[in-house]
């Protein structure tokens, strides 16, 4: 019955999607489960009606079946088959080639979509190849280090054997230093390499695996333990050169001084070895070596502890007083 009323109207497919919204908005109002089911067929139903008459007139006329559907229909409430499509979400009417056209004419407007279709081609034909160009290097590269974790260590100790080989031939001090620390890193780096020629033995490749995974384990205490170091390394290492850097001139009174000097005008205080001295000064307190107060660092900074009564060197359970 309800199809053919919707035949019999001036304006079919606003009927048959009108048609559709009741039966949507039906479903969500009882509460028996059967009623519920038959009722969205029903309104699937309409739905398709609706996109097969639309279809027939995009068939004759493209631009008549655009038109029909913007036009709004006086018999339903001014509502047009588009706004009543998209209130209700008639899918297969809003997938039907008149509404995809309708979308093409607000995308382009009034945008000449036929010339030039050789440079558009052309162009994306291009692009297509350059992404997959890229993807398949990136793929390959990625792979070549993900499939074998030697091969990581074998680009790292290429590297800087190149960066060794090319500071060789250039004679300057420094130079020479790099040149002579990559070479040495280099060959340290190629004798770990050499494990891997013992993995596939039958007896030790198993336990260099077991070394190798615990090692990976372990990468996280090292970190934590280095941050503590680095902490302890610079706090220390800034209150104990003090009196190497700032001279403070006593009062001819005895009263507290308020005069003081910085060495070299506090210039040419930084230096790149300070690093390293740094870092002597931290880590050699991890394995209790605490002779290094009043010996000359890398930068020529004489670490004298017993002027400094408020520092604590706690090695092995002792306290560094005042001497």
């Amino acid at each position: 019955m309800a199809t053919c009323l919707c035949s019999k109207t001036s304006n079919t497919i606003v009927a048959a999607l009108m048609a559709s919204r009741i039966y949507k908005h039906a479903a969500t109002l009882t509460t028996e489960h059967e009623k519920r089911r038959e009722f969205d067929e029903k309104e699937k139903t309409f739905d398709k009606h609706a996109a097969q008459i639309i279809d027939k007139c995009f068939e004759e006329d493209e631009n008549f079946a655009v038109d029909v559907l913007r036009t709004k229909s006086k018999l339903f409430f001014d509502y047009s088959p588009l706004e009543l499509a998209e209130q209700n979400h008639c899918r297969a009417f809003l997938a039907t080639k008149t509404a995809q056209k309708h979308l093409d004419m607000i995308w382009y407007g009034e945008t000449d979509d036929h010339g030039h279709d050789q440079t558009k081609i052309s162009w994306l034909f291009y692009n297509h190849c350059r992404e997959q160009s890229k993807y398949q290097s990136h793929h390959r590269i990625r792979s070549y280090f993900k499939n074998v974790k030697w091969n990581v260590l074998d680009i790292a100790a290429i590297l800087i054997y190149i960066v060794g080989f090319i500071t060789r031939f250039i004679v300057i001090e420094q130079a020479f230093i790099v040149s002579k620390i990559c070479m040495a890193i280099d060959v340290f780096l190629w004798y770990v390499r050499m494990l891997h020629l013992f993995s596939a033995y039958q007896r030790l490749g198993p336990k260099l695996l077991m070394i190798f995974n615990t090692m990976k384990d372990l990468v996280f205490f090292i970190y934590f333990i280095l941050i503590f170091i680095f902490g302890y390394a610079i706090s220390s290492y800034a209150l104990i050169t003090t009196d190497d850097q700032v001279k403070w001139i006593s009062n001819s009174s005895g009263g507290h001084a308020t005069q003081y000097s910085l060495t070299n005008d506090g210039d040419n205080l930084w230096r790149w070895r300070l690093i390293r001295s740094v870092l002597d000064w931290g880590i050699w307190k991890v394995f209790g070596q605490v002779n290094l107060v009043g010996v000359v660092e890398a930068d020529g900074t004489v670490l004298k502890g017993g002027k400094h009564s408020f520092i604590a060197l706690q090695n092995n359970g002792c306290y560094m007083n005042s001497g």
